[in-house]
């Protein structure tokens, strides 16, 4: 009876880990960058290379199939271009910047924590005494839930909805951005105007393979 009782404990306890693992996973499904793996933009991509990109779902709904967006008439393409204090996956974005045909936005955002000097050598942005500098030279800097509610706006006064391009998308800007989206509570809006990211970096790569580089 004992040896009963113990099997039935086990089999509750193996239920409730794997009702917690699959709860956990459903949310970090739902925040994954779905984006194609082939791009037919302005960036000098071949033209008859076709679009392949899967639409962001709301975060607060279960997995679902999303249908692509197969025709470059789907959405406008906007490229944006992140710049953070490391190249850890806890970075801070310090500096949003995206274009849109003659449409430009930038935005300095004031980081909590310090722009490591690794960084600092690439994107030239460092934080001295509360305020922000670019090549030593004073800038404005507001909160991230500012910088995050300004890019909404100015994709809002565009038309819409809207392909995020970015180098290195996938393994680097789409995932802080989602991260700043999440800390700002702007998920939802977000994925009212945005349909999913493009990485132009993976499309590089396919395109022409046998360079060396691609930056």
């Amino acid at each position: 009876m004992d040896r009963l009782r113990v099997v039935e404990k086990t089999r509750a306890f193996k239920r409730k880990r794997r009702d917690k693992h699959n709860k956990r996973a459903t949310k970090v499904r739902q925040l994954e960058v779905r984006e194609g793996t082939q791009y037919q933009s302005d960036m000098g991509f071949n033209s008859s290379v076709q679009e392949s990109t899967e639409q962001i779902p709301q975060p607060t709904i279960p997995p679902q199939i999303i249908q692509a967006c197969t025709s470059e008439k789907d959405f406008k393409k906007v490229v944006f271009d992140l710049e953070t204090t490391s190249r850890a996956n806890n970075a801070e974005i310090c500096q949003f910047a995206a274009i849109h045909g003659t449409e430009q936005f930038n935005v300095y955002i004031l980081p909590l924590h310090e722009i490591m000097p690794t960084a600092a050598a690439v994107n030239r942005l460092s934080v001295s005494q509360g305020g922000m500098f670019y090549e030593g030279k004073p800038v404005t800097a507001v909160q991230l839930d500012v910088a995050i509610q300004k890019f909404l706006n100015w994709l809002q006064s565009l038309t819409e909805p809207f392909l995020l391009l970015a180098h290195n998308a996938k393994l680097f800007d789409a995932k802080h951005l989602l991260k700043a989206l999440e800390m700002s509570s702007r998920t939802e809006p977000f994925s009212e105007v945005v349909v999913g990211f493009g990485d132009t970096l993976s499309a590089f790569k396919e395109l022409f393979p046998e360079r060396k580089s691609y930056i």
